[in-house]
Formats: structure tokens, sequence, C-alpha cells
């Protein structure tokens, strides 16, 4: 393996540099090259048995590292390396190796991205070239400028990422109509939203059986890190497609940050109208959100994100993030029970639809933002 005394000064403490070497260099070979990991657990439990350190509990957090950081080649996002960040230190991971391997992960993320922006590009070029009598653009009643496709619509905001997003919530059919409402996780709408109806617990907040980070929250001590909605769980993706999915915190904040906004109705619905340097118009609905049976806070908008909140304290397995908007402006980054009826606004990729995209496009630029300012 390849030397990493360059790292040394960033070690744990109590470990030689020999054996912070050989992790360093054993979780860069499992991310990059796909190396399995039962291929050096024997070597591991010696070398680290042998410097008096708890095996088992290093191979606990060197797998869950490993998760997060193969998870950057289909979601990077500065929240995962943070994640990856606090995970290194129980790993004995030192924090140059979890860049490194993140920028080496981003440079061949970046040397593929060109072909298969014009692969998809010319798929859907083709696409678009076939169905062109049913594609077309015009305006609604409010003058939102959208794109039809065969089944939903979308507004290009020229937002930073490309992301594209959809005019209405999931289970509506026009931008003021409410749609349906799901728990955090949940792809089905129901008739009362509590900790005994959630799909992802055994009837109670400390009784999580999915995407718990804190075994005090888990059944029986149940952990899996998990804090980014997987496809089958997103409401977005099951409802409409692979195309689409919830968006997730960043989005939500380049929306609120990127457009003007302003509480208005819209064929006497509250809501808000959000209105992008192009022209173009997206209305959320103040939808409210459904506890137990009841439909409440029907003044506000309550829209889910499909990124788990890892940085909060112990209550955090319960919660969820959102972003919100009300007559008093709008907020992302909100945290609310997991169990509870919120509103899903869908958004999808702009790569290969729109010709405005960053150099990177979508998440990948925020990965590369982090790079830089870091």
């Amino acid at each position: 393996m390849e030397d990493k005394s360059l790292y040394n000064s960033q070690q744990s403490q109590g470990i030689s540099e020999t054996l912070q070497n050989y992790i360093d260099s054993m979780v860069e070979e499992i991310v990059l090259e796909g190396k399995p990991f039962d291929s050096q657990k024997k070597y591991l439990k010696k070398f680290s048995e042998n410097e008096g350190l708890d095996y088992e509990a290093i191979e606990k957090s060197i797998t869950e590292l490993v998760e997060t950081m193969r998870e950057m080649k289909s979601s990077s996002s500065k929240m995962l390396i943070k994640l990856a960040l606090i995970q290194a230190k129980d790993a004995y991971v030192t924090d140059a190796a979890v860049l490194s391997i993140a920028q080496q992960v981003e440079k061949k993320e970046n040397e593929d991205s060109s072909a298969k922006r014009n692969a998809i590009a010319g798929i859907i070029q083709s696409l678009q070239t076939h169905s062109a009598k049913n594609e077309k653009e015009n305006s609604n009643n409010d003058g939102v400028k959208v794109t039809k496709l065969p089944k939903y619509e979308y507004v290009d905001l020229g937002l930073p990422s490309g992301t594209l997003w959809a005019t209405f919530n999931v289970g509506a059919t026009k931008p003021e109509e409410f749609g349906d409402y799901f728990a955090w996780g949940e792809t089905a709408p129901k008739a009362t939203y509590n900790w005994e109806t959630y799909k992802h617990c055994n009837g109670a907040p400390d009784q999580l059986i999915k995407y718990c980070r804190k075994s005090k929250s888990g059944y029986k001590g149940f952990t899996d890190r998990l804090f980014v909605l997987q496809p089958s769980d997103d409401a977005a993706t099951a409802n409409w497609g692979k195309e689409w999915r919830m968006p997730i915190d960043e989005e939500w904040n380049e929306l609120f940050e990127n457009t003007s906004s302003i509480w208005t109705t819209l064929n006497g619905v509250k809501g808000m109208i959000f209105t992008a340097r192009n022209g173009n118009k997206l209305f959320l609905p103040a939808a409210g959100n459904r506890e137990g049976n009841t439909l409440k806070y029907k003044d506000d908008g309550w829209y889910w994100s499909s990124t788990y909140p890892y940085w909060m304290d112990h209550e955090s397995s319960r919660l969820a993030p959102y972003g919100s908007i009300s007559s008093g402006g709008c907020c992302r980054s909100f945290v609310y029970h997991r169990s509870v009826g919120f509103s899903v606004r869908p958004v999808r990729s702009g790569t290969g639809i729109t010709a405005r995209q960053t150099p990177k496009g979508g998440l990948r630029g925020i990965l590369s933002s982090f790079f830089k300012n870091s």
C-alpha cells in the first residue's frame, strides 16, 4: 500500500504511525478500488489488538465510514463530507485521508461527466424530438412559464445547480392544490399520522427501525447511519418515477436565495410565489400539515427535505428537516417529528435538459465548492 506518512501529524492518540498508515490506505483501497473489507479484517484485528485497541469498535466505525464515502459516488454533498469527517475520528482515519479520497472520487466523476452528459443529452434530445407533439411551453393563469412533460410539469428558475422544480405537489394536478401528505420516509398518504402508524418505527419515537443515528432512539439499540432517503422511501420518486426526487436541504436554500418571494393567493389559495431572475415563477401553496387525523397550521406550508439532520443532538433521530413558507417569509432547515404528514414538492436534475447549468452541475457543484473554500 502507498505510504501515508504525510498524514501522521493528524493521527489519533495512542495509535502508531504504522497502523495509521495501514488504516488510511486500507480505507482508500476499499472505497476507490472496491476491495473487500473482509479480506483485511484479520490483519486489522491483529494490528489493533497488538496496540490495545478495541477491534470491534474500530471495525464498526470503519464500516460506517466506508458506507458514507461510497455514497459520495452517487450523491456527493458537503453534508456527506462533514459526516465522513465525524465518523473518521472513531475509525482512526485521518481528516487528510478522508478529504483525499473524496477529492479522488470527485475527480473520477468529473472525468466521466463529459461523456455522460453528452450521452444523456443525446438520449433526451431523441426523446424530445420523438415526443415534440406532446411537449410544449405555455403559461398558466398566473403567468408561470412551465414545460409540459407527458404527465408532470417543471419550471426552470435558472438556479445555479440547474435543479428543476415541479409546478405542483405530489398528489395534486395544479399548482394551488394541496396534494397528498406524507410522513418522512413514507410514500403513501394515510388517515392518521403519528408514531403508532409510522412505517420506520415500532410504535414509538425511541423504537426506530430505519434512518436512526443514535442507539437510544433505535429499536433494541438499532442504528444504520442512513441520513438520505433511499429511492424506495422517497415520496417523489416512488410516486412520480426515478427522474423525480424530494429536494435536499441545499436545494431549498438555493431556491430561497436565488429568487424573490411574495405571499399571495392563487385561485383563492394562500401561498408563496417565487420569481426567478429569468422571469419564471413557482407557486407553493400553504397546505398546512397533518398530525393525527387533523389538518393543522393551515396558513403555513411545510415541505419535506430528503436529507436527514445528522448534525443535530440526541433528538435528531426522531426529527427530519423541511422547508417552510408563511406570511412572515420562508425558511429552510427547520426540523419536525418524522411521523407528521407534510407536503412533497418534487425536483429533478437539469443536466442535459436545460442549457443553463453550472460546469459540474447539480450536487457535484456543491462538493466542488466545498473543496475550493476549505
